[in-house]
């Protein structure tokens, strides 16, 4: 294979990956979205928990968990059928994002403020150790992964300007009753993650 045709692979490559970021991003880095996939995670699957426990209100409640259904990330399941009432449990394709909550959580309590003070525990039962630290390791040796043991990805110049525009970013306009989620679990991360444009930078 000669360098230019090299040269094109791997800008093909890291289309595909940003894109991938991008589409990734329009559907998990909004604040709200990440404090109900918390909360799925630790065991809440009712619409009336997931309001207690955010302060949301219905209509941007319904909104996220409508598209996180669509999304396949979660799914609607009866509990109750006299009245009909449904309740919000995470897929498999949803189950898989427990690496970035597990990272969040080790980021957390090493950075955040209160280091090592995060109200998230990720409790490990094969071993009952009560405060898991995980973290990324490779898939072939098994080894731990961090930045510093890792190809940087670069991007060619131009890329940027040829991925799909950004899809609609949920704002609030007007001041809510809704508990602040730059106080709630894992503070820090979402407000760094749960920004669209923080994770393209």
């Amino acid at each position: 294979m000669s360098s230019h045709e090299q040269s094109s692979t791997d800008a093909l490559a890291i289309n595909a990956m940003l894109m991938a970021v991008r589409q990734a991003a329009d559907v998990l880095c909004d604040r709200w979205t990440l404090s109900l996939l918390l909360l799925a995670f630790s065991g809440v699957n009712r619409s009336g928990e997931f309001r207690a426990r955010t302060g949301m209100a219905s209509r941007p409640l319904t909104q996220r968990l409508k598209t996180l259904e669509q999304q396949e990330i979660v799914v609607r399941m009866p509990y109750s059928r006299r009245p009909l009432r449904y309740g919000t449990h995470l897929t498999t394709m949803g189950e898989a994002l427990f690496g970035v909550f597990a990272c969040m959580t080790a980021w957390e309590q090493q950075f955040g403020e209160g280091q090592g003070h995060s109200s998230v525990r990720i409790h490990h039962q094969a071993c009952v150790n009560t405060s898991a630290s995980p973290g990324l390791a490779c898939a072939h040796c098994d080894g731990q992964v961090s930045a510093h043991n890792v190809g940087t990805l670069k991007t060619l110049q131009g890329e940027l300007k040829q991925l799909p525009s950004k899809a609609t970013t949920y704002r609030r306009t007007t001041k809510s009753n809704a508990q602040d989620t730059d106080t709630g679990p894992l503070a820090n991360c979402i407000a760094i993650l749960g920004d669209k444009w923080t994770i393209e930078i």
